[in-house]
């Protein structure tokens, strides 16, 4: 059984149980919050109203790795001219080189 606050907080507190007893709520073992899809609280957090789109995940071409990781073992970090020249070189944007950047870091 899971419990929901209605709080939309992540932390324990007294008043989050309807098991009345233990430490800060706990008993038994189990979980106080439900981190499902669904935000019954109203926080806007899982509200698909407001939900962006996101980009679908790029598939570099083996080229496109091959350039990027040559260019990261001489230099860990990019100037801003540098990204653009290389993601123009690439044909990515200055976002995806970016991003690549500081996953590899």
């Amino acid at each position: 059984m899971y419990i929901l606050s209605d709080d939309g907080g992540c932390g324990s507190g007294g008043g989050q149980s309807d098991s009345g007893g233990g430490a800060g709520g706990l008993s038994g073992g189990q979980p106080l919050h439900h981190h499902g899809g669904s935000n019954p609280g109203g926080s806007g957090a899982g509200s698909s109203k407001s939900k962006k789109t996101r980009k679908a995940r790029t598939a570099f071409t083996d080229h496109q790795l091959n350039t990027l990781e040559q260019s990261f073992e001489r230099q860990k970090y990019l100037s801003v001219q540098d990204r653009m020249e290389l993601a123009s070189k690439l044909n990515l944007s200055d976002t995806q080189v970016k991003t690549w950047y500081q996953n590899r870091r």
